[in-house]
Protein backbone atom coordinates (compact mmCIF):
# COMPACT_ATOMS: atom_id res chain seq x y z
CA UNK A 1 0.00 0.00 0.00
CA UNK A 2 1.27 3.38 -0.84
CA UNK A 3 0.15 7.25 -0.11
CA UNK A 4 -1.64 7.63 -3.56
CA UNK A 5 -3.52 4.05 -2.62
CA UNK A 6 -4.30 5.39 0.54
CA UNK A 7 -5.74 9.00 -0.63
CA UNK A 8 -7.86 7.09 -3.15
CA UNK A 9 -9.53 5.17 -0.63
CA UNK A 10 -10.19 8.39 1.30
CA UNK A 11 -11.64 9.63 -1.54
CA UNK A 12 -13.94 7.20 -2.13
CA UNK A 13 -15.29 6.90 1.40
CA UNK A 14 -13.11 3.63 1.94
CA UNK A 15 -13.05 2.76 5.57
CA UNK A 16 -10.95 -0.61 5.48
CA UNK A 17 -7.84 -0.46 7.78
CA UNK A 18 -4.87 -2.39 6.37
CA UNK A 19 -3.59 -5.02 9.55
CA UNK A 20 -0.14 -4.08 10.34
CA UNK A 21 1.87 -5.00 7.29
CA UNK A 22 -0.15 -8.23 6.12
CA UNK A 23 -2.30 -8.03 3.03
CA UNK A 24 -5.20 -8.33 5.06
CA UNK A 25 -8.02 -5.41 5.37
CA UNK A 26 -10.02 -4.91 8.68
CA UNK A 27 -13.67 -3.75 7.35
CA UNK A 28 -15.71 -2.44 9.73
CA UNK A 29 -19.61 -1.68 8.31
CA UNK A 30 -20.77 0.97 10.48
CA UNK A 31 -24.13 0.09 12.23
CA UNK A 32 -25.81 3.63 11.36
CA UNK A 33 -29.31 3.25 11.63
CA UNK A 34 -29.76 -0.67 11.97
CA UNK A 35 -32.53 -2.31 13.11
CA UNK A 36 -33.96 -5.82 13.55
CA UNK A 37 -37.68 -5.72 12.44
CA UNK A 38 -40.86 -8.26 14.50
CA UNK A 39 -39.82 -11.28 12.18
CA UNK A 40 -36.06 -10.89 13.25
CA UNK A 41 -34.59 -9.60 10.63
CA UNK A 42 -32.10 -7.05 10.14
CA UNK A 43 -33.44 -3.89 8.55
CA UNK A 44 -30.00 -1.59 6.91
CA UNK A 45 -30.05 1.92 6.75
CA UNK A 46 -28.69 4.29 4.24
CA UNK A 47 -25.39 5.33 5.77
CA UNK A 48 -24.52 0.90 6.10
CA UNK A 49 -25.96 0.62 2.41
CA UNK A 50 -23.52 3.40 1.44
CA UNK A 51 -20.37 2.14 2.75
CA UNK A 52 -20.99 -1.35 1.73
CA UNK A 53 -21.15 -0.20 -1.98
CA UNK A 54 -18.40 2.63 -1.60
CA UNK A 55 -15.56 -0.58 -0.45
CA UNK A 56 -16.97 -2.82 -2.87
CA UNK A 57 -16.20 -0.38 -5.41
CA UNK A 58 -13.03 -0.05 -4.42
CA UNK A 59 -12.35 -3.40 -3.99
CA UNK A 60 -13.80 -4.03 -7.57
CA UNK A 61 -11.68 -1.35 -9.45
CA UNK A 62 -8.38 -1.81 -7.15
CA UNK A 63 -8.06 -5.50 -7.03
CA UNK A 64 -10.58 -6.83 -9.12
CA UNK A 65 -10.32 -11.24 -8.86
CA UNK A 66 -7.60 -10.98 -6.31
CA UNK A 67 -9.42 -10.16 -3.01
CA UNK A 68 -11.73 -12.60 -0.92
CA UNK A 69 -14.02 -11.16 1.86
CA UNK A 70 -14.09 -13.57 4.71
CA UNK A 71 -17.42 -12.19 5.95
CA UNK A 72 -18.52 -11.96 9.74
CA UNK A 73 -21.52 -9.61 9.76
CA UNK A 74 -25.10 -10.85 9.11
CA UNK A 75 -25.02 -8.53 5.89
CA UNK A 76 -24.02 -11.60 3.21
CA UNK A 77 -26.46 -10.66 1.02
CA UNK A 78 -25.81 -6.94 0.63
CA UNK A 79 -22.11 -7.86 -0.03
CA UNK A 80 -23.13 -10.41 -2.82
CA UNK A 81 -25.09 -7.83 -4.69
CA UNK A 82 -22.45 -5.23 -4.00
CA UNK A 83 -18.64 -6.82 -4.80
CA UNK A 84 -19.00 -7.76 -8.33
CA UNK A 85 -15.32 -9.88 -8.82
CA UNK A 86 -13.95 -10.38 -5.28
CA UNK A 87 -14.45 -14.42 -4.01
CA UNK A 88 -17.06 -14.24 -0.41
CA UNK A 89 -16.54 -16.90 2.29
CA UNK A 90 -19.53 -16.61 5.00
CA UNK A 91 -18.59 -17.28 8.63
CA UNK A 92 -21.56 -15.23 10.02
CA UNK A 93 -23.47 -18.44 11.03
CA UNK A 94 -21.44 -20.14 13.20
CA UNK A 95 -19.69 -19.44 16.86
CA UNK A 96 -16.08 -17.27 16.28
CA UNK A 97 -14.92 -19.04 19.81
CA UNK A 98 -13.67 -22.46 18.26
CA UNK A 99 -9.97 -23.19 18.10
CA UNK A 100 -10.33 -25.59 15.22
CA UNK A 101 -11.96 -22.95 13.48
CA UNK A 102 -9.54 -20.18 14.05
CA UNK A 103 -6.56 -22.33 13.12
CA UNK A 104 -8.49 -22.97 9.80
CA UNK A 105 -9.73 -19.42 9.53
CA UNK A 106 -5.95 -18.11 9.79
CA UNK A 107 -4.30 -20.67 7.35
CA UNK A 108 -6.87 -19.85 4.60
CA UNK A 109 -6.03 -16.16 4.87
CA UNK A 110 -2.60 -16.94 4.59
CA UNK A 111 -2.85 -19.08 2.03
CA UNK A 112 -5.00 -16.84 -0.08
CA UNK A 113 -2.53 -14.08 0.20
CA UNK A 114 0.30 -16.30 -0.33
CA UNK A 115 -1.56 -17.74 -3.83
CA UNK A 116 -0.04 -14.86 -5.81
CA UNK A 117 0.59 -16.00 -9.42
CA UNK A 118 0.97 -11.85 -11.19
CA UNK A 119 -0.39 -10.20 -8.57
CA UNK A 120 -1.31 -10.01 -5.03
CA UNK A 121 -3.71 -11.38 -3.29
CA UNK A 122 -5.86 -9.75 -0.46
CA UNK A 123 -7.78 -10.93 2.38
CA UNK A 124 -11.25 -8.63 3.55
CA UNK A 125 -12.27 -9.74 6.72
CA UNK A 126 -15.96 -8.06 7.34
CA UNK A 127 -17.11 -7.42 10.41
CA UNK A 128 -20.78 -5.28 11.91
CA UNK A 129 -19.82 -2.47 14.39
CA UNK A 130 -21.66 -3.40 17.46
CA UNK A 131 -24.82 -1.57 18.80
CA UNK A 132 -27.10 -1.82 21.26
CA UNK A 133 -29.98 -1.53 18.91
CA UNK A 134 -28.19 -5.25 17.21
CA UNK A 135 -26.82 -7.47 19.62
CA UNK A 136 -23.86 -9.03 16.97
CA UNK A 137 -20.58 -9.73 18.72
CA UNK A 138 -17.55 -8.32 16.90
CA UNK A 139 -14.82 -10.28 16.69
CA UNK A 140 -12.59 -7.87 14.64
CA UNK A 141 -9.78 -7.30 17.69
CA UNK A 142 -9.92 -11.14 18.33
CA UNK A 143 -9.68 -12.34 15.16
CA UNK A 144 -6.58 -9.69 14.24
CA UNK A 145 -4.77 -10.56 17.19
CA UNK A 146 -4.82 -14.12 16.24
CA UNK A 147 -3.64 -14.08 12.93
CA UNK A 148 -0.60 -11.49 14.02
CA UNK A 149 -0.16 -14.27 16.28
CA UNK A 150 -0.60 -17.18 13.89
CA UNK A 151 1.43 -15.03 11.06
CA UNK A 152 4.46 -15.23 13.31
CA UNK A 153 4.47 -11.26 14.55
CA UNK A 154 5.65 -10.92 18.14
CA UNK A 155 3.12 -11.48 20.88
CA UNK A 156 4.13 -10.57 24.62
CA UNK A 157 1.26 -12.32 25.51
CA UNK A 158 -1.80 -12.80 24.14
CA UNK A 159 -3.75 -10.28 25.88
CA UNK A 160 -1.02 -7.96 25.89
CA UNK A 161 -1.26 -8.47 21.83
CA UNK A 162 -4.91 -7.99 21.32
CA UNK A 163 -4.56 -4.24 23.45
CA UNK A 164 -1.42 -3.52 20.74
CA UNK A 165 -3.86 -4.86 17.56
CA UNK A 166 -6.69 -2.69 19.03
CA UNK A 167 -4.64 0.55 19.26
CA UNK A 168 -2.72 0.13 15.51
CA UNK A 169 -5.99 -0.91 14.18
CA UNK A 170 -8.23 1.86 16.17
CA UNK A 171 -10.97 -1.08 16.75
CA UNK A 172 -12.26 -2.20 20.12
CA UNK A 173 -13.07 -6.27 21.80
CA UNK A 174 -16.79 -6.68 21.65
CA UNK A 175 -19.12 -5.47 24.20
CA UNK A 176 -20.33 -8.02 24.87
CA UNK A 177 -18.06 -11.44 24.33
CA UNK A 178 -14.73 -8.72 26.06
CA UNK A 179 -13.80 -11.60 28.60
CA UNK A 180 -14.34 -14.86 26.44
CA UNK A 181 -12.47 -13.15 23.51
CA UNK A 182 -9.09 -12.37 26.03
CA UNK A 183 -9.49 -15.77 27.10
CA UNK A 184 -9.15 -17.08 23.72
CA UNK A 185 -6.28 -14.78 22.50
CA UNK A 186 -4.40 -15.72 25.84
CA UNK A 187 -5.17 -19.85 25.11
CA UNK A 188 -4.72 -19.41 21.29
CA UNK A 189 -1.10 -18.17 21.07
CA UNK A 190 -1.14 -20.83 24.44
CA UNK A 191 -1.45 -23.57 21.90
CA UNK A 192 0.47 -22.27 19.53
CA UNK A 193 3.51 -22.41 21.98
CA UNK A 194 2.87 -25.79 23.48
CA UNK A 195 4.55 -28.80 21.82
CA UNK A 196 1.93 -30.76 21.80
CA UNK A 197 -2.20 -30.20 22.50
CA UNK A 198 -2.58 -30.85 26.24
CA UNK A 199 -5.59 -33.08 26.49
CA UNK A 200 -7.08 -35.07 24.16
CA UNK A 201 -10.05 -36.66 26.57
CA UNK A 202 -13.43 -36.63 26.02
CA UNK A 203 -15.27 -35.27 29.64
CA UNK A 204 -18.55 -34.86 30.78
CA UNK A 205 -19.78 -32.44 32.69
CA UNK A 206 -21.43 -33.53 35.20
CA UNK A 207 -22.27 -30.38 37.71
CA UNK A 208 -21.98 -26.78 37.92
CA UNK A 209 -21.64 -24.68 41.26
CA UNK A 210 -21.99 -21.31 41.55
CA UNK A 211 -19.36 -19.08 44.49
CA UNK A 212 -19.83 -16.29 46.16
CA UNK A 213 -22.93 -14.95 44.34
CA UNK A 214 -26.04 -13.84 46.37
CA UNK A 215 -29.23 -15.78 44.51
CA UNK A 216 -30.81 -16.45 46.77
CA UNK A 217 -34.60 -16.95 45.24
CA UNK A 218 -33.71 -16.11 42.46
CA UNK A 219 -34.84 -18.54 39.82
CA UNK A 220 -31.74 -19.97 37.42
CA UNK A 221 -30.87 -21.73 34.26
CA UNK A 222 -28.18 -23.12 32.28
CA UNK A 223 -27.35 -23.16 28.86
CA UNK A 224 -24.77 -25.05 27.58
CA UNK A 225 -23.17 -25.03 23.76
CA UNK A 226 -21.39 -28.24 22.76
CA UNK A 227 -20.47 -29.61 19.11
CA UNK A 228 -23.29 -27.42 17.49
CA UNK A 229 -25.61 -28.50 20.23
CA UNK A 230 -27.50 -27.41 23.15
CA UNK A 231 -28.67 -28.40 26.39
CA UNK A 232 -31.09 -26.35 28.51
CA UNK A 233 -31.70 -26.53 32.00
CA UNK A 234 -34.78 -24.78 32.85
CA UNK A 235 -35.88 -26.11 36.05
CA UNK A 236 -35.44 -23.40 38.54
CA UNK A 237 -35.90 -26.00 41.40
CA UNK A 238 -33.12 -28.35 39.90
CA UNK A 239 -30.10 -26.43 41.68
CA UNK A 240 -29.13 -27.67 44.71
CA UNK A 241 -28.20 -25.03 48.10
CA UNK A 242 -25.74 -25.75 49.89
CA UNK A 243 -23.46 -24.61 52.86
CA UNK A 244 -20.23 -23.42 51.90
CA UNK A 245 -19.12 -21.95 55.24
CA UNK A 246 -21.00 -22.21 57.92
CA UNK A 247 -19.22 -19.29 60.03
CA UNK A 248 -20.24 -16.78 56.97
CA UNK A 249 -23.15 -18.68 56.02
CA UNK A 250 -21.93 -18.62 52.65
CA UNK A 251 -23.65 -21.10 50.31
CA UNK A 252 -23.35 -22.48 47.06
CA UNK A 253 -25.51 -23.38 44.34
CA UNK A 254 -25.43 -26.58 42.46
CA UNK A 255 -26.62 -28.41 39.11
CA UNK A 256 -26.27 -31.74 38.25
CA UNK A 257 -25.86 -31.58 34.18
CA UNK A 258 -24.26 -35.17 32.62
CA UNK A 259 -23.36 -33.23 29.47
CA UNK A 260 -20.49 -34.82 27.36
CA UNK A 261 -17.92 -32.55 25.71
CA UNK A 262 -15.37 -32.26 23.28
CA UNK A 263 -13.65 -29.37 22.12
CA UNK A 264 -15.20 -25.98 22.31
CA UNK A 265 -17.92 -25.17 24.59
CA UNK A 266 -19.87 -22.31 26.07
CA UNK A 267 -21.63 -22.45 29.20
CA UNK A 268 -24.58 -19.54 30.12
CA UNK A 269 -26.13 -18.80 33.32
CA UNK A 270 -29.53 -17.27 32.72
CA UNK A 271 -32.34 -15.72 35.55
CA UNK A 272 -35.75 -16.25 34.83
CA UNK A 273 -37.59 -13.06 35.76
CA UNK A 274 -40.99 -12.87 37.82
CA UNK A 275 -44.19 -13.57 35.39
CA UNK A 276 -46.82 -10.31 35.38
CA UNK A 277 -49.97 -12.05 36.52
CA UNK A 278 -51.78 -13.01 33.78
CA UNK A 279 -54.50 -10.92 32.12
CA UNK A 280 -57.96 -12.23 32.47
CA UNK A 281 -58.63 -14.60 29.58
CA UNK A 282 -55.39 -14.97 28.30
CA UNK A 283 -52.83 -17.49 28.95
CA UNK A 284 -49.97 -17.60 31.07
CA UNK A 285 -47.38 -14.50 29.00
CA UNK A 286 -43.46 -16.32 28.10
CA UNK A 287 -41.15 -16.85 30.23
CA UNK A 288 -38.66 -13.57 29.90
CA UNK A 289 -34.63 -14.83 30.64
CA UNK A 290 -31.96 -12.82 30.78
CA UNK A 291 -28.46 -13.46 30.23
CA UNK A 292 -26.41 -13.31 34.13
CA UNK A 293 -22.80 -14.64 33.17
CA UNK A 294 -21.53 -16.45 30.00
CA UNK A 295 -18.31 -18.51 29.62
CA UNK A 296 -16.84 -20.19 26.43
CA UNK A 297 -13.43 -22.42 26.57
CA UNK A 298 -12.40 -25.41 25.52
CA UNK A 299 -11.36 -29.37 26.79
CA UNK A 300 -8.18 -29.49 25.59
CA UNK A 301 -6.76 -27.02 27.94
CA UNK A 302 -8.69 -29.16 30.85
CA UNK A 303 -6.29 -31.27 32.70
CA UNK A 304 -8.20 -31.52 35.98
CA UNK A 305 -11.42 -32.87 37.44
CA UNK A 306 -12.56 -29.39 38.18
CA UNK A 307 -11.93 -25.68 36.00
CA UNK A 308 -12.72 -22.18 37.91
CA UNK A 309 -13.90 -19.63 36.04
CA UNK A 310 -13.36 -15.90 37.68
CA UNK A 311 -16.31 -13.44 37.25
CA UNK A 312 -13.83 -11.20 35.24
CA UNK A 313 -13.20 -13.78 32.80
CA UNK A 314 -17.63 -14.14 32.41
CA UNK A 315 -19.21 -12.03 29.81
CA UNK A 316 -22.08 -9.90 31.10
CA UNK A 317 -20.73 -10.83 34.75
CA UNK A 318 -19.95 -6.99 35.10
CA UNK A 319 -22.97 -5.68 33.56
CA UNK A 320 -24.84 -7.76 36.22
CA UNK A 321 -23.23 -6.43 38.95
CA UNK A 322 -21.46 -9.95 39.76
CA UNK A 323 -19.08 -9.48 43.13
CA UNK A 324 -15.61 -9.47 41.77
CA UNK A 325 -14.57 -12.40 44.20
CA UNK A 326 -17.53 -14.93 42.66
CA UNK A 327 -16.85 -18.09 39.99
CA UNK A 328 -18.20 -20.79 38.55
CA UNK A 329 -16.35 -24.29 39.28
CA UNK A 330 -17.51 -26.71 36.59
CA UNK A 331 -16.84 -30.25 37.75
CA UNK A 332 -15.69 -33.15 35.09
CA UNK A 333 -15.37 -36.90 34.25
CA UNK A 334 -13.80 -38.44 31.86
CA UNK A 335 -15.71 -40.64 29.22
CA UNK A 336 -14.84 -43.04 26.18
CA UNK A 337 -14.10 -41.03 23.35
CA UNK A 338 -15.99 -41.35 19.97
CA UNK A 339 -14.78 -41.00 16.44
CA UNK A 340 -13.64 -38.32 15.00
CA UNK A 341 -11.74 -37.18 18.28
CA UNK A 342 -8.84 -38.32 16.78
CA UNK A 343 -9.50 -36.27 13.71
CA UNK A 344 -10.25 -33.40 15.32
CA UNK A 345 -6.92 -33.43 17.29
CA UNK A 346 -5.08 -34.38 14.26
CA UNK A 347 -6.10 -31.42 12.45
CA UNK A 348 -5.81 -28.61 15.15
CA UNK A 349 -2.01 -30.66 15.07
CA UNK A 350 -1.39 -30.42 11.50
CA UNK A 351 -2.42 -26.52 11.31
CA UNK A 352 0.13 -25.59 14.60
CA UNK A 353 2.70 -27.25 12.91
CA UNK A 354 2.17 -25.56 9.44
CA UNK A 355 2.01 -22.40 11.22
CA UNK A 356 4.22 -19.75 10.53
CA UNK A 357 4.88 -19.07 14.32
CA UNK A 358 5.63 -22.86 14.51
CA UNK A 359 7.88 -22.36 11.02
CA UNK A 360 9.87 -19.46 13.02
CA UNK A 361 10.64 -21.85 16.22
CA UNK A 362 11.93 -24.79 14.24
CA UNK A 363 14.51 -22.47 12.59
CA UNK A 364 16.39 -21.87 15.83
CA UNK A 365 17.99 -18.80 17.36
CA UNK A 366 19.53 -17.95 14.07
CA UNK A 367 17.87 -14.22 13.02
CA UNK A 368 15.38 -14.29 10.28
CA UNK A 369 16.82 -13.04 6.64
CA UNK A 370 16.42 -9.51 5.86
CA UNK A 371 14.08 -10.02 2.87
CA UNK A 372 11.07 -11.25 5.22
CA UNK A 373 7.97 -9.12 4.25
CA UNK A 374 7.12 -8.98 7.73
CA UNK A 375 10.17 -8.29 9.25
CA UNK A 376 9.13 -5.72 11.29
CA UNK A 377 6.59 -7.77 13.36
CA UNK A 378 7.12 -11.12 13.00
CA UNK A 379 10.69 -12.18 15.04
CA UNK A 380 8.82 -14.30 17.37
CA UNK A 381 11.69 -17.17 16.90
CA UNK A 382 14.17 -15.25 18.24
CA UNK A 383 12.13 -13.00 20.94
CA UNK A 384 8.96 -15.26 22.24
CA UNK A 385 10.56 -18.87 21.74
CA UNK A 386 13.51 -21.00 23.24
CA UNK A 387 14.91 -24.45 23.52
CA UNK A 388 15.87 -26.04 26.54
CA UNK A 389 16.57 -29.95 26.45
CA UNK A 390 14.12 -30.41 24.09
CA UNK A 391 11.20 -28.76 25.41
CA UNK A 392 9.12 -25.92 24.55
CA UNK A 393 9.90 -22.86 26.54
CA UNK A 394 8.87 -19.40 25.93
CA UNK A 395 10.21 -15.85 27.03
CA UNK A 396 6.69 -14.76 29.56
CA UNK A 397 8.41 -12.97 32.33
CA UNK A 398 8.66 -9.33 30.84
CA UNK A 399 8.31 -5.79 31.15
CA UNK A 400 4.74 -5.61 31.01
CA UNK A 401 5.09 -1.49 31.82
CA UNK A 402 7.04 -1.70 28.09
CA UNK A 403 3.94 -2.94 26.35
CA UNK A 404 0.78 -0.53 26.34
CA UNK A 405 -1.81 -0.11 24.12
CA UNK A 406 -0.85 1.39 20.27
CA UNK A 407 2.91 1.34 21.31
CA UNK A 408 5.47 -0.74 19.13
CA UNK A 409 6.39 -3.77 21.11
CA UNK A 410 8.95 -4.86 18.59
CA UNK A 411 11.99 -3.89 20.36
CA UNK A 412 13.52 -5.91 22.98
CA UNK A 413 12.47 -6.56 26.18
CA UNK A 414 13.96 -7.54 29.21
CA UNK A 415 12.95 -11.00 29.95
CA UNK A 416 13.77 -14.52 31.57
CA UNK A 417 13.02 -17.96 29.95
CA UNK A 418 9.89 -20.19 31.42
CA UNK A 419 9.14 -23.34 30.52
CA UNK A 420 5.56 -22.77 29.09
CA UNK A 421 3.64 -25.73 30.67
CA UNK A 422 -0.27 -25.68 31.28
CA UNK A 423 -0.07 -25.49 35.05
CA UNK A 424 1.93 -22.43 35.07
CA UNK A 425 0.18 -21.05 31.95
CA UNK A 426 -2.79 -21.17 34.86
CA UNK A 427 -0.70 -19.85 37.96
CA UNK A 428 0.69 -17.09 36.19
CA UNK A 429 -2.80 -15.77 34.47
CA UNK A 430 -4.30 -16.23 38.05
CA UNK A 431 -1.54 -14.06 39.43
CA UNK A 432 -2.70 -10.94 37.42
CA UNK A 433 -6.14 -10.85 39.48
CA UNK A 434 -3.53 -8.56 42.01
CA UNK A 435 -2.42 -6.76 39.17
CA UNK A 436 -5.79 -5.14 37.75
CA UNK A 437 -7.40 -4.90 41.25
CA UNK A 438 -6.61 -0.80 41.02
CA UNK A 439 -7.21 -0.47 37.52
CA UNK A 440 -10.90 0.77 35.78
CA UNK A 441 -13.02 -1.91 34.11
CA UNK A 442 -12.82 -1.42 30.55
CA UNK A 443 -16.86 -2.79 29.48
CA UNK A 444 -17.92 -0.88 33.31
CA UNK A 445 -19.89 1.66 31.04
CA UNK A 446 -21.59 -0.99 28.75
CA UNK A 447 -24.66 -1.91 29.69
CA UNK A 448 -26.81 -5.20 28.37
CA UNK A 449 -29.19 -4.68 25.94
CA UNK A 450 -33.26 -5.73 26.40
CA UNK A 451 -32.62 -8.12 23.13
CA UNK A 452 -29.02 -9.67 23.76
CA UNK A 453 -30.92 -11.76 26.38
CA UNK A 454 -32.59 -14.06 24.60
CA UNK A 455 -30.59 -17.27 24.19
CA UNK A 456 -30.30 -18.72 21.00
CA UNK A 457 -28.13 -21.51 19.63
CA UNK A 458 -26.16 -20.92 16.70
CA UNK A 459 -25.24 -24.57 14.91
CA UNK A 460 -21.90 -24.78 13.88
CA UNK A 461 -21.84 -25.35 9.84
CA UNK A 462 -19.18 -25.45 7.17
CA UNK A 463 -18.42 -22.09 5.71
CA UNK A 464 -20.34 -21.58 2.68
CA UNK A 465 -18.50 -20.18 -0.44
CA UNK A 466 -19.38 -17.82 -2.99
CA UNK A 467 -16.65 -17.62 -6.03
CA UNK A 468 -16.32 -17.54 -9.54
CA UNK A 469 -13.40 -18.84 -10.53
CA UNK A 470 -12.36 -21.80 -8.26
CA UNK A 471 -8.73 -22.39 -7.28
CA UNK A 472 -6.39 -24.66 -5.23
CA UNK A 473 -4.32 -23.02 -2.78
CA UNK A 474 -0.93 -24.35 -2.28
CA UNK A 475 -0.14 -26.34 0.87
CA UNK A 476 2.30 -24.20 3.04
CA UNK A 477 4.71 -26.83 4.24
CA UNK A 478 8.03 -26.07 6.71
CA UNK A 479 10.10 -23.06 4.98
CA UNK A 480 11.77 -19.84 6.01
CA UNK A 481 9.66 -17.01 5.22
CA UNK A 482 11.28 -15.42 2.02
CA UNK A 483 10.39 -12.69 -0.19
CA UNK A 484 7.40 -13.00 -2.54
CA UNK A 485 9.41 -12.86 -5.57
CA UNK A 486 11.24 -15.75 -3.92
CA UNK A 487 8.20 -17.32 -2.84
CA UNK A 488 6.77 -17.23 -6.78
CA UNK A 489 9.59 -18.88 -8.20
CA UNK A 490 10.67 -21.11 -5.65
CA UNK A 491 6.71 -22.75 -5.26
CA UNK A 492 5.68 -21.68 -8.81
CA UNK A 493 1.89 -21.72 -7.56
CA UNK A 494 -0.71 -22.15 -10.33
CA UNK A 495 -4.41 -22.09 -9.86
CA UNK A 496 -6.97 -24.73 -10.93
CA UNK A 497 -10.40 -25.02 -11.16
CA UNK A 498 -11.89 -27.74 -8.56
CA UNK A 499 -16.07 -27.47 -8.81
CA UNK A 500 -16.52 -23.55 -7.63
CA UNK A 501 -14.54 -24.43 -4.08
CA UNK A 502 -11.43 -23.89 -3.02
CA UNK A 503 -9.71 -27.67 -2.84
CA UNK A 504 -6.53 -27.60 -0.39
CA UNK A 505 -3.45 -29.93 -0.65
CA UNK A 506 -2.61 -30.80 2.64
Amino acid sequence: MNLLDGLFRSSNNCTMKEMLAYPVFIWQIPCGSVSINKKGGLVVGNSTAKNIRANCQYLDNTYSHRYMIFNFSPLMMDLEEACKYGELMDYSKQSIEDFRLLMELCFTIMKWTLAADQQDHYAVLTFLEESRSVPHPNYAAMIATCYHIFAGGQSNGGSYTLEFMEGQLGIRRSMYHAASQESYVNYFQLLLDLPIVPNTQRLRLTRVSLHNMDLKGVKLGLHVEYEGKTSVFSDPTAWVEEVENEEDGTVRLSLNTQVCLFGDFSVSLLRYEPLPPPLQGHGEPPRRVRLLARCAFSTVFLHQETHQIRARDMDYATQNNLPSDSFMLLHFEKVDPLSGDDAYIGQITQRVEQSPRHQMFLLGPDPLPSSNRYNNYASSNRDDDYSTNGARCRADEMCRQNCVCGENIDRPLSRTITLVTLPEEEKRRSQEDYEVVSLPDKNKDIQQSESSNNVTCESLVTPSVTTGNGVSLPSYGPTTRLSRSERRRQRGIRFRRRGGYYGYRD
